[in-house]
C-alpha cells in the first residue's frame, strides 16, 4: 500500500486523501501485506470521514476481504467504531433488495451475514470485543445474525454469555424469540455461563430458554454437572429445583454431577444433590466406581468424611468397582493416611473384603508398604472399644466419627514420634517388642524434648517480665507530674523494645501453656502442640534479641558502631530462625497438623455439647 494512502487513512487527513486520489486513483487497489485494503485501514481507525471519501470513489472495496476473510465491516464492528458501522449498515440496508436468482435470498442483507475464514460475523467480532452499542445496531439491522454460528459452533449468545456481557444477553434474549444458543464442543451457553459463574446470566437464560438445563455438550456433561464440578452450590439447587433428573445424567465416562462434585473436595454440593435424589450416590462410572471411590482416588478426606456421615450413602461404604477394590482398598492403594484413619474407624467399612484376585485391603498394603513413606496399615486396627459405632444424641440419623491420628511419618523424624503406635482415644498397641522398644524411646524423647522446650519458655518468660520493669535510660525521679516516667519514652527505639518485650512475654506464655495442655490431655505424644509451641518458642526468642537491640539503641542513639553491631547480631537472628522454621517444616507436615487440631476442636465441642445437653 501506497505509504501516503495509509498515513491519511489512518489519521484522517480528508483533505490530502483527495488531492492523492485525484492524481492518482489507482493506489485504492493496493493492499497491506494482510490484504488489508484503504477502506480496512480506515474501518480500523474509526475515521468516518475517510471511509465515506473512499467508499465514494470505489464502492466494490465494501465487500473485499483480507487475507483473514474480513471485510471492513468485521473490522469496524471489531474495533467498536459505531459511527463507521452505522454508515456501512446504512448504506446496505438502504440499496434496493437484490434478489439471488437461485437462492432467492436478499443479497443486501447476505452481505451483512457474511463471514471471514472462522466463519464469524460482523455481529461475532463485536460480541467477542464487548462493543453492546454496536451489537444492539447490527441485530436491528438484521435479527437473523443471532442464529449464526461461526465455524466452532459458536453462536453470538454463546459468545456473549462466555465473555460475561450480561447486558448483550438481555437484549439477545428479549429481541430475539428463538436466537441460537450453541457453543463449541457442543456446549450451550447455558454451559457457558455455568462454568463462567455468572449468575445473573444463569437466572436470564433459564427464564428465556428452560430447555437447556438438560441439553449436553459432546462429552455427555449437563449443565448441573459443571455447576457441580465447580462447587457452585447455589446454582446446583436452583437446577435442581427446575429438574431433578439431570442429576441421573452420566457423560461418555459415566461420570455423574455427583462424581464431579466428590472429586472436586465439594461436599456441600454432594449434600445437596443427595438431598433432592437419594438414590442418585448408587450411580457408578465405567471402571464401577462410586463417588466414594472417586473421592479416596482425588484424596478428598473432607468428602470421605461426608458420606460416612451421610445415611443415605451407607450403601457405598464396601461397594466394589469392577476390579472388586472396595474405597478401603483404593485407599491403602493410593496411600491416602487420613482417609484410611475415617474409613477403618467405622465399624460399618469391612476390612476383610476381598477383591477379583483374593486379596483384602491389609494384603496390598503389605505388598506395597512403603516403611519410610507411610507406617503399616494392618497395625492400625484400634481396638474395639474405641471401634464402637457411636450416634450423636441430637442427630441420631447422623453417623459421628472420632478422629485417630494417623501421621505421615518421615524417617528423620521417627524418633520424636511414631504416629503411627498412638490414635485418638490412646491407641494403638505395638504388635513387637521391637516396636514397643520404639515407643517406649520416642516417648522418653518426646518427654525430654517437651521439658526442654519448657524451661526455656519459662525462663524467657521470666526474663522479658523483668525487662518490662527495667526500662533503658531509667525513671524519672523528680517530684512532680512525670515522677515514676520513662526518660526516654519519647524515643523510637524504647517503643519497639515495648512492643518486642511484650511479644517475647506473650509467645513463651502461651507456649508453655500448650506444652502443659498436651501433658494434661495427651496420653501419647501431643506432637500438635509440641510443633506450635517450638514455633512460638522461636518467634519468643527473636523478639528477645529485638528487644535487646533496640534497648541498647535507646540509651545509644547516636553511636555508629551500636548500630552496625545491631544490624549484624539482627541479621544472624533472622538467619537463625529462617534456618529453625525450615527444619520445622522438613520434620513436620503442616496439613496434618492443621486437621489434627481442628479434629481435636471439633471433639471439644461435641464433648460440650453433650454435657450441656446432659445438664438439661
Amino acid at each position: 500500500m501506497d505509504l501516503r494512502l495509509y498515513r491519511y487513512a489512518s489519521c484522517g487527513d480528508v483533505h490530502s486523501l483527495k488531492e492523492l486520489l485525484d492524481r492518482d486513483p489507482s493506489v485504492l487497489q493496493r493492499c497491506t501485506p494482510q490484504g488489508n485494503t484503504a477502506l480496512h485501514v480506515a474501518a480500523r481507525f474509526g475515521q468516518r470521514p475517510v471511509f465515506g471519501e473512499i467508499y465514494s470513489r470505489c464502492k466494490s472495496l465494501l465487500m473485499q476481504p483480507n487475507s483473514e476473510g474480513d471485510t471492513s465491516l468485521h473490522v469496524a464492528s471489531g474495533a467498536g467504531h459505531l459511527s463507521v458501522v452505522k454508515f456501512l449498515v446504512t448504506e446496505i440496508t438502504s440499496t434496493p433488495p437484490q434478489l439471488d436468482i437461485e437462492s432467492g435470498c436478499n443479497c443486501n442483507l447476505e452481505m451483512l451475514r457474511r463471514g471471514n475464514r472462522r466463519n464469524n460475523t460482523a455481529l461475532h467480532e463485536a460480541i467477542r470485543n464487548g462493543h453492546s452499542q454496536v451489537v444492539k445496531l447490527l441485530i436491528k439491522a438484521d435479527s437473523h445474525l443471532v442464529l449464526c454460528e461461526n465455524s466452532a459452533g459458536e453462536s453470538p449468545l454463546y459468545l456473549a454469555t462466555r465473555g460475561g456481557m450480561e447486558e448483550i444477553v438481555n437484549w439477545i434474549s428479549t429481541s430475539c424469540p428463538l436466537p441460537a444458543h450453541g457453543g463449541s464442543e457442543g456446549q450451550t451457553a447455558l454451559h457457558a455461563a455455568v462454568t463462567a459463574r455468572h449468575s445473573g446470566i444463569v437466572k436470564t437464560l433459564l427464564r428465556a430458554k428452560p430447555e437447556l438445563i438438560i441439553e449436553a455438550d459432546h462429552r455427555g456433561r449437563n449443565p448441573l454437572y459443571y455447576a457441580a464440578f465447580s462447587g457452585y452450590h447455589k446454582l446446583v439447587q436452583q437446577l435442581l429445583e427446575l429438574d431433578f433428573s439431570s442429576a441421573y445424567a452420566v457423560d461418555t465416562d459415566g461420570f455423574s454431577s455427583l462424581h464431579a462434585a466428590a472429586s472436586n473436595g465439594h461436599a456441600k454440593v454432594i449434600k445437596e444433590i443427595v438431598q433432592q435424589c437419594p438414590d442418585a450416590g448408587e450411580l457408578v462410572n465405567l471402571k464401577g466406581q462410586n463417588i466414594l471411590h472417586i473421592a479416596v482416588l482425588s484424596g478428598r478426606a473432607n468428602v470421605v468424611r461426608c458420606i460416612l456421615e451421610t445415611i443415605e450413602l451407607e450403601g457405598l461404604l464396601n461397594q466394589p468397582d469392577y476390579n472388586g477394590n472396595t474405597p478401603l482398598h483404593l485407599t491403602i492403594m493410593e496411600r491416602r493416611s487420613w482417609i484410611a484413619a475415617y474409613l477403618l474407624q467405622d465399624v460399618r467399612v469391612d476390612r476383610t473384603a476381598q477383591n477379583i484376585k483374593g486379596e483384602t485391603a491389609f494384603d496390598i498394603d503389605e505388598l506395597t508398604k512403603e516403611t519410610h513413606v507411610i507406617p503399616s496399615v494392618s497395625i492400625l486396627l484400634p481396638c474395639r472399644k474405641s471401634m464402637k459405632f457411636m450416634r450423636s444424641p441430637v442427630h441420631d440419623s447422623k453417623v459421628k466419627l472420632s478422629f485417630f491420628h494417623l501421621q505421615v511419618t518421615k524417617v528423620n523424624w521417627r524418633q520424636l514420634c511414631l504416629s503411627h503406635h498412638w490414635n485418638f482415644q490412646g491407641g494403638f498397641p505395638p504388635s513387637t517388642n521391637e516396636q514397643k522398644a520404639d515407643v517406649m524411646d520416642s516417648e522418653r524423647t518426646y518427654k525430654h524434648n517437651c521439658q526442654t522446650l519448657l524451661m526455656i519458655a519459662t525462663l524467657i518468660a521470666t526474663v522479658t517480665f523483668a525487662a518490662a520493669f527495667t526500662m533503658p535510660g531509667g525513671y524519672n525521679n523528680n517530684v512532680g507530674p512525670d515522677q515514676g516516667v520513662a526518660l526516654l519514652r519519647s524515643s523510637i527505639y524504647l517503643k519497639w523494645f515495648i512492643i518486642s518485650d511484650t511479644i517475647a512475654m506473650t509467645c513463651s506464655i502461651l507456649a508453655a501453656s500448650l506444652i502443659l495442655w498436651g501433658a494434661a490431655f495427651g496420653k501419647r505424644p501431643y506432637v500438635p502442640c509440641y510443633m506450635v509451641a517450638a514455633v512460638l518458642t522461636c518467634i519468643a526468642l527473636q523478639s528477645t534479641a529485638i528487644s535487646f537491640l533496640t534497648g541498647l539503641q535507646a540509651v545509644l542513639p547516636g553511636e555508629t558502631y551500636v548500630r552496625t553491631m545491631s544490624y549484624i547480631v539482627g541479621c544472624t537472628f533472622h538467619l537463625n530462625e529462617c534456618l529453625f522454621l525450615f527444619r520445622m517444616a522438613q520434620l513436620f507436615s503442616s496439613s496434618e497438623i492443621c486437621l489434627s487440631m481442628i479434629s481435636r476442636l471439633r471433639r471439644l465441642k461435641r464433648i460440650i455439647i453433650n454435657s450441656h445437653l446432659g445438664n438439661k
